[in-house]
C-alpha cells in the first residue's frame, strides 16, 4: 500500500468519525472546539514570544562580545606590556569569542526553526483556516507589480475569492466541526515544535556559556600557571 493510499484510508476513517452525530451535538461540540482553539492559540502565541526572547537574547551577546572584544583589543594595544593585561587577555579573549559564537549560533538557529517545512503541510485540509488549502499559493508575490502583473492578480484574487465564499456559505455543521477539530489539532502540534524549538535555543545558550566560561578559566589557570613556572 503506497503513502497515498494509505493517507486517504487514515482521512476516511476521520471524515467516518462525524456520520454518528447529529447537527445539534455537532453545533456543541463545534462551540467547544472554537473555544479550546482560542486557548491553544493564546498558549501557541505565548510560547513564540519565549522563542522570540531567545533571539533577542542572541542579538545582545553579539553585541555585547562585539563592544567588550573592541575594548579590549584598544586596551591591549594601550598596554601591551603590561603582565596583568596578558593574564586578562588569555581569559577575555576565549570568553568573548565563546560568547560571540553562542550568540550567533542562537541567530542562525533560530531562524532556521522558521516558517520550516513542516511534514503535516502536506495532508491537512483545513481550507478555512490556511491559504495553503485554497490555492491562494498560487498568486504572484513580489515587491512591485506591473499594471499586467496587478490586473491577473487582482482577477486571480476574484477567483479565490468567490471559491472561497462558496465553499464557507454551503459547508454545513459538521464540516464546519471537522475544520475545526483539525485546525485544533494542528494548533497542539505546532505548540510541540514550537517548545520543541525553544528548548534547543535554550540548549545553545546554556552550553555556550558553560563551554565558554570553563574553557576562559582553564585558559586564565593555565596562563597563570606558566607565569608561576617561570619564577
Amino acid at each position: 500500500m503506497n503513502n497515498a493510499s494509505s493517507y486517504d484510508k487514515k482521512r476516511e476513517e476521520f471524515d467516518n468519525l462525524f456520520n454518528s452525530i447529529d447537527e445539534k451535538q455537532a453545533e456543541k461540540k463545534n462551540q467547544e472546539a472554537l473555544a479550546t482553539m482560542d486557548y491553544v492559540y493564546r498558549r501557541l502565541d505565548y510560547t513564540e514570544q519565549r522563542r522570540f526572547g531567545y533571539l533577542q537574547i542572541g542579538i545582545a551577546i553579539l553585541a555585547f562580545s562585539s563592544a567588550v572584544g573592541a575594548i579590549v583589543a584598544a586596551l591591549f594595544n594601550i598596554a601591551s606590556s603590561s603582565q596583568i593585561t596578558k593574564i586578562l587577555l588569555h581569559f577575555l579573549s576565549p570568553f568573548i569569542i565563546g560568547l560571540f559564537i553562542t550568540g550567533l549560533l542562537m541567530v542562525i538557529w533560530y531562524n532556521s526553526q522558521t516558517n520550516p517545512n513542516y511534514p503535516f503541510i502536506d495532508i491537512t485540509k483545513t481550507w478555512k483556516w490556511f491559504y495553503h488549502y485554497m490555492d491562494i499559493k498560487k498568486l504572484k508575490t513580489q515587491i512591485r507589480y506591473s499594471a499586467q502583473d496587478r490586473q491577473k492578480y487582482n482577477m486571480e484574487y476574484l477567483d479565490k475569492l468567490k471559491m472561497y465564499a462558496d465553499k464557507s456559505i454551503n459547508k454545513n455543521i459538521k464540516e464546519e466541526l471537522k475544520q475545526n477539530i483539525e485546525q485544533l489539532y494542528l494548533y497542539l502540534v505546532l505548540e510541540k515544535f514550537k517548545n520543541d524549538f525553544t528548548r534547543q535555543l535554550q540548549r545553545i545558550l546554556i552550553r555556550g556559556i558553560i563551554i565558554t566560561t570553563s574553557g576562559s578559566a582553564f585558559f586564565l589557570i593555565i596562563r597563570i600557571l606558566l607565569i608561576l613556572a617561570k619564577k
